[in-house]
């Protein structure tokens, strides 16, 4: 099945509007108010959640077509369990910030978010371990430099801020230096999944989707924290989260009809 196939289901057109309309929804002014006294956080997180949940059900759907016994149904698995726990921690983080207008960092939410980040990027080891490559010198280059091209912005603009800061207690400060850690991981396991395909390995097209929603979380996230730390940040800037989540679910809506088709 070619990428053109995609576009014939309309769940993938669901999510391409989706994206469309909470783009529009992120340019609207932060003092509005609208009917039912909805402001505009409101319709921020409206919208802001829906794509991991998306994501999550498309991948729960590859969970239950494959089986918990085959080696496919147990890394969608935890990357559906992953893609869950971000959605959760992000209505955590929602009813901290926003209902309970108490502090959300460090919070509960980060525990929800790390734990995320950790059963994902265990779906994606796992992926990796059942990807055959013939790694060479010039191979592992191509997966490391990306990673230090990363890596060194987020040096700079994440790591040194957190150690310097004179008002950052210790929990704030692991908690800070998780994250970059922890998508440095996940950046270098989604670059091999990537390069796998134009190495010759069988990876079928929708782990290239999905390998480009990690590329699009780990630029999300260093830019959000970046930007918080300028005590600056334009919630627009969170369509890169938006797309990484939509990349999810549109990369398991790929493999979907791809496992259907196999299965005639």
């Amino acid at each position: 099945m070619d990428f053109k196939q995609l576009f014939k289901d309309p769940f993938v057109w669901i999510m391409l509007i989706w994206f469309a309309v909470t783009f529009f929804v992120f340019l609207i002014p932060q003092d509005y108010v609208g009917p039912f006294k909805m402001g505009y956080w409101d319709l921020y997180y409206i919208m802001f959640l829906q794509p991991p949940v998306m994501a999550a059900g498309a991948m729960f759907v590859i969970f239950i077509l494959m089986g918990f016994k085959s080696q496919e149904g147990k890394f969608w698995l935890l990357m559906f369990i992953g893609i869950l726990l971000w959605a959760v921690g992000e209505i955590v983080y929602y009813y901290f910030s926003m209902v309970a207008f108490v502090e959300a960092f460090p919070s509960f939410a980060d525990v929800v978010y790390i734990a995320g980040y950790v059963v994902f990027g265990a779906g994606l080891i796992y992926k990796v371990l059942n990807t055959k490559v013939a790694l060479t010198p010039a191979k592992v280059a191509w997966i490391l430099g990306p990673i230090l091209l990363i890596a060194i912005p987020t040096a700079i603009w994440v790591a040194y801020p957190a150690i310097t800061a004179p008002d950052y207690s210790t929990l704030a400060l692991c908690v800070s230096l998780t994250y970059p850690i922890l998508d440095l991981v996940l950046i270098g396991l989604a670059m091999y999944i990537l390069l796998a395909f134009f190495w010759g390995s069988y990876t079928p097209n929708g782990w290239i989707i999905i390998a480009i929603g990690v590329i699009l979380m780990t630029i999300a996230d260093i830019i959000f924290t970046a930007m918080n730390w300028q005590d600056i940040y334009y919630p627009i800037l969170d369509m890169f989260y938006v797309g990484s989540y939509l990349a999810y679910a549109i990369g398991a809506i790929y493999q979907i009809k791809f496992i259907r088709s196999l299965m005639g």
